[in-house]
């Protein structure tokens, strides 16, 4: 293998990525290499730059220039080398052509150094200065303290810097700073995407929980309407059938508690006649018996029968009279206990019938309405009229 046309069967002696600085580049030869460098020196070792006396602009011509010299120096070594050693620096090379990723040096074909080179050619020297800077990464607080000229060339420079700014160049050297960032923000966004998940879980196991808890609490609600519907409705029928069983049995209150009253008192006026009487009759006695018997005594040819009849009628007459006021006052009290039963018969009823405690239908009513209404039973002491001394004998054994 020459070293003016070396060759590794037909593959490129140096192929690599510059990036956004000119793209991917391939050398079949080494003088492919040497002709490539030689015009980037030609390119931007201009006259009209090295005319422009200022030690900054010496300084970003230096920096743009080293790196095609040092590929240019490692070009003329490479010449006395063989095998192992010439493969060995081609490595070397192609490292040296990978640092234009990092712009290190501004290719000329590419966009931004073709733009560069326009402006030098429009005599934009002071523009192309600072956009060249700009694109060799030199600080511009840099430009500014090695500076001497006029500030109107720098406020140029300082223009250009700023306008290749703009440019958005990414260094392959910044390209893991970049991933970095990028896999921290995707992270970011991993996170916050699985924070929104899990909020949506969480949303929709709360949005059920609460559609459940809902439906419990509309069951339970209906539950307990219908049980106070149905509370209510008895409780209005009990409240009805009382009232109307009040409006029907309320005239039969009054009248058995009327009746219940004028007989006791009845009653008592009836013991109070007979109290009356008897005393009536004792005093009588005691004060004209001796004298009425005296004179039935003194009475001449007077018979038997005369004397008893004196004695026997008013006896008689008192005791009727006794009799009939005693009857009057045993009746009465009857008729009285009589009517308060009633009375406390149908009182009952209507308690029973309003608190529901028990359940009152149309036969048992019935029943209730003729225990009411019946007439009164004859009293056991009654000795009124009797057919005979058979009926006598058969009432006092019953």
């Amino acid at each position: 293998m020459s070293t003016d046309n070396a060759r590794i069967e037909g593959e490129p002696v140096i192929e690599v990525d510059l990036g956004g600085n000119g793209g991917s580049v391939a050398f079949h030869t080494l003088e492919e290499v040497k002709r490539w460098i030689d015009r980037e020196l030609v390119a931007w070792d201009r006259h009209e730059l090295r005319e422009m006396r200022s030690p900054a602009i010496g300084y970003i011509l230096q920096r743009q220039l080293q790196l095609p010299h040092v590929i240019r120096e490692s070009l003329e070594k490479i010449k006395e080398m063989q095998g192992d050693e010439q493969h060995t620096a081609l490595k070397s090379i192609k490292n040296q052509f990978e640092q234009y990723a990092d712009y290190r040096s501004l290719y000329s074909a590419s966009q931004v150094g073709d733009e560069i080179l326009m402006m030098i050619q429009n005599k934009q020297l002071f523009l192309a200065i600072g956009a060249l800077a700009s694109n060799l990464g030199i600080p511009a607080s840099d430009l500014v303290r090695g500076w001497h000229s006029k500030e109107g060339e720098l406020g140029v420079v300082l223009s250009g810097y700023a306008l290749c700014h703009t440019s958005n160049m990414v260094r392959r050297s910044d390209l893991a700073e970049h991933r970095r960032r990028m896999e921290i923000q995707l992270n970011h966004l991993d996170n916050i995407r699985r924070q929104a998940a899990n909020d949506q879980d969480q949303l929709k196991t709360r949005v059920t929980n609460t559609i459940e808890e809902s439906t419990q609490a509309l069951k339970r609600e209906q539950a307990g309407w219908a049980t106070f519907s149905d509370t209510t409705q008895n409780d209005w029928k009990t409240i009805r059938d009382t009232f109307e069983s009040q409006l029907r049995l309320e005239s039969p209150v009054k009248y058995w508690r009327k009746r219940a009253d004028d007989t006791s008192k009845i009653a008592k006026r009836s013991l109070i006649a007979f109290v009356a009487t008897a005393l009536a009759i004792i005093g009588s006695l005691v004060v004209f018996g001796p004298e009425l018997l005296e004179r039935v005594s003194a009475i001449k040819n007077a018979g038997p029968f005369t004397t008893l009849a004196f004695v026997s009628i008013p006896a008689l007459t008192a005791l009727w009279v006794l009799k009939h006021a005693a009857r009057l006052f045993v009746t009465n009290s009857e008729r009285s206990a009589d009517a308060r039963l009633r009375e406390t018969m149908t009182t009952t009823f209507l308690a029973l019938t309003k608190e529901g405690a028990a359940e009152i239908d149309r036969d048992e009513r019935l029943l209730i309405l003729e225990a009411l209404f019946r007439p009164p039973a004859p009293a056991p002491s009654d000795d009124g009229h009797w057919a005979g001394l058979s009926a006598l004998l058969s009432r006092r054994n019953s």
